[in-house]
């Protein structure tokens, strides 16, 4: 539920005046995750609000929010279109690795690069694009939900011997980690990170 506007019991809020913040800057995924796992009986109602907040962050794959005319925003760029500047093939592993062919060693800003994603393992995985923050959120999202199936222009999840194709424009100055967020994969060394650069 990115965007949600709280005031939660037990927190002063500047001057009081009784504003509303939203609720992933009051409380991070960590946090927030922490509480429904307590069962923290002061922030109890909080709960539903929570879970809509981290299923919506895991929707959205990214973290982020629409602006003022709907668009969707994400940290490290959005879905490319047309013609890519560059192909790059993905090879998800077993061995808890991407290879990357040819490497991919540089991201550039205003870059469009097109991935296709191919599982040459046995066990499922993901690829997904965003930044720290971002992949945060997912793994949270993915460990309250490890069946989850992705249809997000950012994330292609794939059964063993799938392949699927994923579209980026890279745009910002933020470093993107590619990451694996099925339970354990990430933890096991199932990412790749890159500043972009100009």
């Amino acid at each position: 539920m990115i965007g949600s506007m709280i005031k939660p019991p037990g927190i002063d809020v500047a001057g009081d005046t009784g504003d509303l913040l939203p609720v992933e800057i009051l409380y991070p995924p960590e946090v927030l995750y922490k509480i429904i796992e307590n069962g923290d009986m002061k922030m109890k109602y909080l709960s539903k609000v929570v879970i809509c907040s981290l299923i919506s962050s895991a929707a959205l794959a990214s973290g982020t929010h629409s602006d003022s005319h709907g668009h969707m925003k994400y940290s490290v760029g959005e879905p490319g279109g047309g013609t890519p500047d560059r192909v790059i093939s993905v090879s998800m592993q077993d061995s808890m690795r991407y290879e990357f062919s040819p490497d991919l060693v540089s991201l550039k800003d205003g870059e469009t690069i097109e991935f296709l994603v191919r599982n040459d393992g046995k066990l499922q995985h993901e690829f997904s694009i965003g930044n720290a923050e971002d992949q945060v959120k997912h793994a949270i999202m993915m460990k309250n939900m490890p069946d989850m199936k992705h249809d997000d222009p950012n994330t292609v999840s794939l059964a063993p011997g799938e392949s699927a194709r994923l579209s980026w424009k890279f745009m910002g100055q933020d470093s993107v980690v590619f990451a694996c967020n099925i339970a354990g994969h990430f933890e096991a060394g199932m990412k790749h990170s890159l500043a972009i650069g100009h």
